[in-house]
């Protein structure tokens, strides 16, 4: 099977899967896609996933370190600063920090998710 025949059967099975559960593939823009090509390359598209791959495990590694330094998730940690069980300073610019490095992991999560969906349409 070539790689256009493949991206046949994936479409053909997204547009039946679709129709037994009510919606079309135009509607969700399958056939847009098709006749859209994306403008941006596959290349560059599995560039930037390899990219946010290597971002994650920066991102990871930080939580990683303050759930060690501290010993607790964020949110535990942030309740024992609202309660006066660590100092506010630095432990406050240490939560937004992590809070930061949560975000991000989340954003990238989602952004990996999506990259991921479209090179397998192709």
């Amino acid at each position: 099977m070539n790689l256009g025949e493949g991206k046949d059967k994936r479409l053909s099975a997204l547009s039946s899967g679709l129709s037994r559960l009510g919606g079309n593939d135009d509607h969700l823009g399958y056939r847009s896609f098709e006749r859209y090509p994306l403008p941006v390359g596959l290349e560059a598209l599995r560039q930037r996933l390899d990219e946010i791959e290597q971002q994650v495990s920066v991102y990871r590694d930080i939580v990683r370190d303050f759930e060690v330094r501290y010993g607790c998730d964020l949110v535990t940690f942030e309740r024992k600063i609202a309660q006066g069980r660590v100092s506010e300073h630095p432990s406050w610019e240490d939560s937004i920090e992590w809070g930061v490095a949560l975000d991000e992991l989340e954003g990238l999560a989602i952004t990996q998710k999506a990259l991921q969906w479209i090179l397998n349409l192709t």
